[in-house]
């Protein structure tokens, strides 16, 4: 017996990041399903993991949508730094030191 996430009385917060939205509502409804419970050590989830195969607590799916996120946000500071005019021309460090927003910026 399943339940819909739409019959879920969950109380998200349209301001967080979809990820965040996402595992907020994963967790929601797992713990109105089956209750709250405590979070597996490493080691219990390891052992789980070795003999069933099974992501318990969806440790490594949650690392997959962080890396996935983190992704997204190199693509979108990488498509800024193309445009900005003239940054292909400056050294590497200098063009680092600019996009990172660093105090100053060796001119020479």
């Amino acid at each position: 017996m399943g339940v819909h996430p739409r019959s879920c009385t969950c109380n998200l917060s349209t301001n967080l990041f979809p990820l965040q939205s996402t595992l907020s509502l994963k967790d929601e409804i797992y713990e109105s399903v089956f209750g709250a419970s405590e979070q597996l050590s490493i080691e219990q989830y390891q052992e789980v993991f070795a003999l069933t195969g099974n992501d318990v607590d969806s440790r490594i799916q949650q690392l997959e949508l962080y890396g996935k996120s983190m992704e997204d946000g190199i693509r979108a500071y990488r498509k800024f730094a193309n445009m900005v005019p003239g940054l292909a021309q400056l050294s590497f460090a200098d063009s680092d030191t600019l996009i990172k927003g660093k105090d100053h910026i060796r001119l020479t």
